[in-house]
């Protein structure tokens, strides 16, 4: 396991609390799932910009181990500790 994929993977595990910043408890799944997923693509993108690793190979390769790593810790930590739906109910407008 490459520096790349253990920061990407510490990235999309912390990432849920982030991304129920961003979402509204009134919208949609669809537009949910489509915050987490560009919140996903911009923490890959930044975590390869700090790592100096900005280019398409690994940039991808970031991208889908930021979103596992973010759908896994929601879905496994985050949702059921209800952490994540009391940052999102509280922020909602």
């Amino acid at each position: 396991m490459s520096d790349l994929d253990m920061w990407s993977a510490l990235v999309g595990a912390v990432l849920p609390p982030g991304i129920a910043i961003i979402n509204q408890s009134h919208w949609s799944r669809a537009w949910r799932f489509i915050v987490t997923i560009l919140c996903g693509l911009v923490a890959a993108a930044v975590t390869c910009w700090l790592m100096g690793l900005l280019d398409g190979h690994d940039y991808f390769h970031s991208a889908l181990v930021v979103l596992f790593a973010t759908l896994v810790a929601y879905h496994t930590g985050w949702k059921p500790s209800t952490i994540a739906s009391a940052i999102e109910a509280a922020t909602s407008k």
